[in-house]
């Protein structure tokens, strides 16, 4: 079929031709065996119900099938389903062939050829640029780089927030005025893959770099560098960066083994990253303590011309189909320069016993699948890898990818106001806020330039003008004016919100129909103020050894338990991992008090014993361990030269722990912080340590800190 509206041809009766031109509706679970192919009429309505989603058909699709059962003079159940078959690959043909015709109207490529988009646009970008990309012969190099390599930013900053300003029917002008902004970047990859990208002529360069020198580079300059450095994140920058944190790491968090995207306030250790975001981490304040090396390189924005051809595109696109297939276009050809060619098995097929043993036998066997008596697969890991995907230019383009974020939170949004912001959500390319200001559209305003509001009613209740429409990098509102009222968080892509006309939920890994139907706003908030947890049972249809099958999973849904930030003890704010305040044992044991963990409690007072008189020469009953120094007795007050950090006082000061838990949390009450403490951190050893108190903190998965 070469034409994309030759389907027609197929029913020429055009009052009939109009019935097809939609999706069929089909009575899937009512359609059980071949005998139903002789029903002389449609089943009832009742018997439309979709099993996989648990829903029913509307009234009106009900009637649309009866309508062309009737049409099509149809005679039993079994030509109504070869007429739907038949509608639906004739339907999907015109589809593809519609979007054939564009790729070699746009590209001058046939995706007939290709398996997937991500392949079809690399090919569409290199006719378009005619660039030559330079791969390494470095291993060195290759594994400097995949060391760099870090992915989009996702976490739940703060859990819960209400909105309240003049837009709102509820508005009470006696509380504090926020409002609650989705702002979104537009195409941030493609932003990203505009500017200047490594290219050709990889070297490692010398090292000695001084902060200046870096804060001079140019972003636009013919000379590029990736660096390996170690970094020192200052504790007077902790409370101010908590919500978002600089230089995101690849690593397990606390008491868990699966490494995650982590945005911490620890220091940096050989930490790969691109010049441009070493810049703004320098001006923002992190410190630069070593440089280990450097590579240096050329380049170009050697990827702009094919970006900005996609975007141009897309602004004149006339269907929302154009307009998503240009921006796909854009962002899957990211994936190209990502590829994991460390993942690729070979997979043979064998339908002989002497076939598989000698495939079992060779050294490089993964494992086999057996789909019946006669045929197996033997998954086999490669022994040679060909590394030949450009994956200097997708960390690149990462690393830039982050540069714009933090620049918009820390350079505008944390600049214009201060205190008065809060950082609920960020997802790669997305920030969900909290803003204490009068007018946050009026705010816009000011600044225009950051921003994308096309997509506001040309008659706006906020008299924004609609410019920058589709400008990569800027800024649009991703509710489109509509207010956002309310908001809860759990944990990354695990979030909903109202506006002032729905509710907008996100739950990774349910579907898309149980999320509607099974979970509600408020099992959001139930699941948060509460600590409940929530499981849904979905259908689903697997393909396990090639055959079909349909399951019904009972799966957790949400969860208030998030592992990637410290949450505090309200529940609703958290800390980055790396705060100062974690780390002092006052807090600890305040955050494992408001658990009410009561078995915990008890063995922690169990564990401090009778405090008996000791000289230098003897041991400690409680700790069993020799003192060096002498003499403290029963209900006396320890001092510096002779006290047990772990189970007794406060060496530096005289003071109990528990004076120093109630002081710690009369500033968190206060919202106030102390100053970071004069001296790093040092852990209590065994020689130091109360043996009872560390047997204890080993079981509980924490070490004592020693100020």
């Amino acid at each position: 079929m070469r034409s994309p509206n030759e389907g027609k041809g197929y029913y020429p009766h055009i009052e009939k031709i109009d019935l097809l031109l939609r999706k069929g509706v089909f009575p899937y679970d009512y359609f059980d065996s071949f005998e139903k192919c002789k029903d002389s009429c449609l089943p009832p309505i009742s018997k439309f119900y979709n099993e996989l989603n648990e829903e029913a058909i509307s009234v009106e699709d009900y009637n649309h099938a009866c309508r062309v059962f009737n049409q099509f003079n149809l005679s039993n159940l079994g030509e109504y389903c070869d007429l739907y078959v038949k509608t639906d690959v004739l339907l999907l043909t015109d589809l593809f062939e519609n979007f054939r015709k564009i790729c070699i109207q746009t590209y001058k490529l046939d995706p007939c050829w290709y398996f997937t988009t991500p392949a079809l646009s690399w090919d569409a970008m290199l006719l378009k640029t005619k660039v030559a990309i330079e791969l390494f012969t470095d291993y060195d190099m290759l594994l400097f780089i995949e060391n760099g390599v870090r992915g989009g930013i996702s976490q739940c900053c703060n859990r819960y927030a209400i909105a309240n300003n003049k837009y709102m029917s509820n508005f009470n002008p006696d509380d504090e005025i926020k409002y609650l902004m989705y702002l979104d970047a537009n195409n941030l990859y493609g932003y990203a893959m505009s500017k200047y990208l490594p290219l050709k002529d990889f070297v490692w360069s010398d090292n000695n770099l001084t902060t200046q020198d870096i804060l001079n580079l140019s972003d636009e300059s013919d000379v590029g560098y990736i660096l390996e450095v170690d970094l020192d994140y200052p504790p007077d920058l902790h409370d101010k960066h908590s919500d978002f944190p600089l230089a995101p790491e690849n690593k397990p968090p606390p008491n868990c083994k699966e490494p995650r995207l982590l945005t911490t306030l620890e220091p940096k250790t050989k930490y790969v990253l691109h010049y441009s975001n070493l810049k703004l981490y320098l001006k923002l304040g992190l410190i630069l303590k070593k440089i280990h090396r450097v590579l240096k390189f050329f380049q170009s924005p050697w990827f702009k011309n094919y970006i900005d051809y996609n975007t141009k595109l897309r602004t004149k696109a006339v269907n929302d189909f154009q307009k998503d297939f240009y921006k796909l276009m854009n962002n899957s050809i990211f994936g190209k320069t990502m590829e994991n060619v460390r993942r690729r098995v070979d997979i043979r097929l064998c339908s002989t016993e002497g076939q598989a043993r000698k495939l079992i036998a060779k050294s490089n066997f993964n494992r086999r699948t057996i789909f019946s008596e006669n045929l197996m697969a033997v998954h086999l890991k490669k022994t040679n890898i060909k590394f030949f995907k450009p994956i200097h230019v997708g960390m690149t383009i990462l690393d830039l990818s982050k540069v714009l974020m933090h620049s918009f939170h820390y350079e505008y949004m944390k600049h214009r106001y201060d205190s008065k912001i809060k950082l609920m959500y960020t997802d790669t390319d997305s920030f969900i806020y909290e803003i204490k200001t009068d007018d946050f559209y009026s705010d816009m305003k000011d600044d225009l330039n950051l921003y994308d509001t096309s997509d506001y009613d040309k008659n706006n209740v906020y008299n924004l003008p609609l410019v920058n429409k589709k400008v990569i990098g800027k800024m649009k509102d991703e509710n489109k004016g509509n207010i956002m009222t309310e908001y809860v968080g759990l944990k990354s892509k695990m979030y909903a919100y109202k506006t002032n006309n729905k509710i907008e939920k996100r739950l990774k890994g349910i579907k898309k129909q149980t999320l509607k139907s099974k979970i509600t706003f408020e099992d959001y908030k139930d699941c948060l103020l509460n600590q409940k947890l929530k499981y849904v049972d979905m259908n689903l249809i697997r393909s396990k050894f090639h055959s079909i099958q349909s399951i019904k999973q009972n799966k957790l849904a949400l969860s208030y338990k998030d592992d990637k930030r410290f949450v505090n003890g309200d529940g609703i704010t958290t800390l980055a991992h790396g705060h100062w305040s974690l780390m002092h044992l006052d807090l600890f044991n305040e955050h494992r008090r408001k658990k009410n963990n009561s078995t915990q409690k008890e063995e922690l007072n169990n564990s401090t014993v009778e405090r008996k008189q000791f000289n230098s020469t003897a041991t400690c009953s409680a700790c069993t361990l020799k003192t060096k120094t002498k003499t403290v007795a029963g209900e006396k007050q320890l001092n510096s030269t002779s006290a047990c950090a772990a189970c007794s006082a406060c060496a530096a000061c005289k003071t109990t722990q528990l004076d120093l838990r109630l002081r710690s949390l009369l500033r968190l009450q206060n919202n106030s912080t102390r100053p970071p403490p004069a001296q790093p951190a040092k852990q209590l050893n065994s020689t130091s340590a109360c043996a009872a108190c560390a047997a204890f903190c080993r079981r509980i998965g924490f070490s004592y800190l020693l100020m």
